[in-house]
């Protein structure tokens, strides 16, 4: 028996012939076409952010691979919905059951799916046993619809909204009766969905019933379905083009370019690519033999992830065995948290009561701390981790100052029974350390003394800092300064048992006036000029800004010249030029605060510039950084290689700055976006 699947970048389909038949080398079946141009088109017409967001995943999972760490096996909670119509679909619990362990015993490369050339990938999954609501759970559903027989351009999403468990969570994988497409006909086997579709209405797995566990041929078309899931591609992605086998064809550098969809004969082979040492880096095997290499070689059809008789195939290289676990440590190591494997507790512990008679306290006092739960359990107290009781009640004395976690874990002999409760104890030092500085206005005249009123109490000795240097340990503090700049100040109060600290309070000496760096604004088609007051003295039209811009920062020198502006996706000079290296930045037209624009600390000439995601990309971007140089282009400046450098996945449309307590450096903040 054969299959030929089907596959776009996004929406893996596997399609194969409609009956089982027989092979010789006289006559083979005709293979069904293949829609995977079709539904690539359809997906980067209804988001054009599909490319990025696919190139964001490969540069992630390039990462992860190149660090090379140690792993240990994962574990992926599945769910499978059975949708049927009474029918030879609404397969028994038992086949679904061994559809599973078909599909861990191939991650495995063990029982009927171990050969010599295979790997073991340490990736493996359960039926889930707890449920979205902790409850106990086969990990099987079943409903009736008429979507039992579905159409996969225009049904997808309506076949999952009868049944999807947090995908976050689970790997939804649906079964179904037929799978139909409006170009090719009945001729699809199962698909599934990239990593980039992590948490998205549409992910998981669509499978045919019959080829779920049926034969251990048959459940090589989930196996397949489920690298995809862990982003392989298939092994001819990309066709003979081998420049550099990490990023071309299907990014695993121990399958050679394969050329071909046609099926291969077991006893047969098939080279359809001369380019398997194209790529002369140590990353190929298959370089030059003059190189250290095996040269060319032998399509991969023996490979899950090739096209092809279900017979002759029989492993995952080592290179896709990195990439799914890499896949699964980025884009999907939210599944990793699921507790979709854990057991439920037969009877759920409840702590009724968890208190303190307070949660501040001066170094050297007590705390009595008090618990309740619904049924006799043991009980356990930790303070900063460290167990200190095991009854409801007891009392601890603090008597070094700092901030402690008390947590209490309640527990029966059933390990899953568990419930945990903490709290946050401050204890303050007897001794408090506070300041007054004799300012009454914004600065210091230089030669003008500045001084530091000690208002501690219960101290002993006192140690005053400067700028982060030890100055004085006199009960008050002065200093005259005469050259302008910012300094730092804080206080160390020593008392009988245990020292203080202040805060930082920080002074200006001299009127060193920085408000120029924010006189001038581009907001969307207009640039607008600021006196130092904050009066507008000017506005002007300016017809750069892409229509729809929500995005806008700027930045002027301290003099209030303007040096350069953005919108989040391109950078133009100040002569309102796009600067050479200023176009393709990360953020999004429509991210209303979606860039910011500070000085780099350790570097005068330079800035960096912060991107941020929006809503209408369900913040999978994320926010990064490239970095402007003003040194650069004539003194116009320019974008350096450091460019579109990722900080963090999943913010919002927020972006703010402040300066760092040290002064010096400097603070971004964001905050978590969300999905629609």
């Amino acid at each position: 028996m054969r299959y030929f699947y089907c596959a776009s970048l996004l929406l893996f389909v596997y399609c194969n012939s409609l009956q089982a038949q027989s092979i010789n080398s006289n006559q083979q079946p005709e293979l069904p076409g293949c829609f995977t141009d079709e539904l690539l088109r359809i997906k980067l017409a209804n988001n054009p952010q599909y490319k990025t967001r696919m190139a964001v995943m490969n540069a992630r999972i390039a990462q992860q691979m190149a660090s090379g760490n140690e792993r240990d096996v994962l574990t992926i909670p599945v769910v499978v919905h059975v949708i049927h119509q009474n029918g030879l679909e609404n397969i028994s619990d038992g086949q679904i059951i061994q559809g599973i362990a078909d599909l861990n015993a191939a991650f495995a490369n063990d029982g009927a799916y171990f050969n010599p050339n295979g790997v073991t990938t340490n990736i493996q999954f359960c039926l889930a046993v707890r449920g979205p609501a902790g409850e106990f759970t086969s990990g099987i559903t079943r409903y009736e619809s008429p979507l039992t027989n579905v159409t996969a351009e225009t049904q997808d999403v309506e076949l999952k909204n009868i049944v999807r468990w947090d995908p976050n969570k689970y790997l939804n994988i649906w079964l179904v009766n037929e799978i139909t497409s409006l170009s090719m006909g009945t001729g699809i086997a199962g698909y599934a969905f990239f990593p980039t579709s992590q948490g998205q209405i549409e992910d998981g797995i669509v499978n045919e019933a019959r080829f779920f566990g049926s034969t251990t041929d048959n459940s090589k078309v989930h196996i397949h379905e489920a690298g995809h899931y862990l982003g392989l591609y298939h092994t001819f992605e990309g066709g003979c083009t081998n420049g550099n086998c990490q990023t071309d064809g299907d990014r695993v550098c121990d399958t050679p370019p394969d050329n071909s969809t046609a099926p291969v004969l077991c006893s047969a082979s098939a080279n359809t690519c001369s380019s398997d040492d194209d790529d002369l880096s140590a990353n190929n095997p298959f370089r030059p033999v003059a190189n250290g290499g095996l040269g060319d070689q032998l399509d991969m059809f023996q490979n899950y992830m090739d096209y092809g008789y279900q017979s002759c195939q029989f492993k995952f290289t080592s290179g896709q065995s990195d990439r799914m676990n890499a896949a699964l440590s980025t884009e999907r190591a939210i599944l990793l948290e699921s507790d979709g494997c854990v057991t439920p507790c037969l009877a759920q512990i409840v702590i009724n009561d968890f208190s303190s008679d307070t949660t501040e306290i001066t170094a050297g006092d007590s705390i009595h701390f008090t618990s309740a739960t619904s049924f006799p359990v043991n009980v356990e107290w930790q303070i900063n981790s460290n167990t200190v009781a095991s009854s409801n009640n007891f009392a601890w004395q603090f008597n070094q100052p700092g901030t402690y976690t008390v947590a209490l874990t309640a527990s029966s002999v059933d390990p899953a029974c568990t419930q945990v409760r903490s709290m946050t104890i401050r204890v303050n030092c007897a001794a408090r350390a506070y300041f007054d500085l004799n300012t009454t206005g914004n600065y210091f005249t230089p030669g003008v003394p500045v001084t530091a009123n000690n208002t501690s109490v219960n101290g002993v000795s006192y140690v005053w800092h400067l700028d982060g240097n030890v100055l004085s340990s006199g009960f008050n503090w002065q200093q005259t300064f005469i050259t302008p700049g910012g300094h730092s100040l804080y206080l160390i109060t020593t008392g009988a048992s245990c020292s203080d600290t202040s805060s930082t309070k920080f002074f200006q000496v001299g009127n060193c006036d920085l408000s120029g760096v924010t006189r001038n604004w581009e907001i969307y088609k207009n640039r607008f000029t600021f006196q130092t007051n904050g009066q507008l003295i000017q506005a002007a039209s300016n017809a750069i800004m892409p229509d729809g811009v929500e995005s806008s920062s700027t930045i002027s020198d301290a003099d209030g010249n303007l040096l350069f502006f953005s919108d989040g996706l391109s950078v133009w000079d100040r002569n309102e030029n796009l600067m050479p290296n200023g176009t393709g930045l990360l953020g999004h037209y429509s991210s209303t605060q979606g860039s910011i624009i500070v000085p780099h600390p350790g570097n005068p000439h330079q800035y960096f510039l912060f991107t941020s995601d929006a809503f209408e990309n369900d913040f999978t971007v994320g926010l990064h950084y490239s970095i402007i140089d003003m040194q650069l282009n004539g003194g116009l400046g320019d974008v350096t290689e450091t460019k579109n450098v990722l900080l963090l996945t999943g913010t919002n449309e927020k972006l703010s700055a402040t300066w760092h307590a040290n002064g010096h450096d400097i603070w971004i903040g964001t905050g978590a976006g969300h999905s629609n």
